[in-house]
């Protein structure tokens, strides 16, 4: 029943709700991250270049998880620069558009 309801979303549908599912689950926000990224496979096979924002809202909690192939281009510290420079001074003003 489950598999059928999800076939008929379209992906961007199906992201969300998984999104939802493992919010559910305890998790830290760094295992929720990790757990999207191995989940929806993000980036190119073989390459492991995938990027993915994670917004907490609710939390006030921002994370970008990297894959292992853009660690070289987009380290940790640059990360957190982005996180601390670009992405909370426009949350703080409410605007997330801009934010993100």
């Amino acid at each position: 029943m489950l598999n059928d309801a999800l076939k008929s979303l379209n992906e961007r549908e199906r992201r969300v709700f998984e999104a939802r599912r493992l919010a559910e689950e305890p998790l830290t926000l760094e295992e929720y991250s990790v757990a999207i990224f191995d989940r929806w496979k993000i980036g190119k096979k073989g390459k492991d270049n995938g990027v993915i924002l994670l917004v907490a809202r609710d939390d006030r909690k921002v994370r970008i998880e990297v894959g292992g192939g853009l660690e070289g281009e987009l380290p940790d510290i640059t990360c957190g620069r982005i996180i601390r420079h670009e992405i909370v001074p426009h949350f703080r003003e409410g605007d997330y558009d801009a934010g993100v």
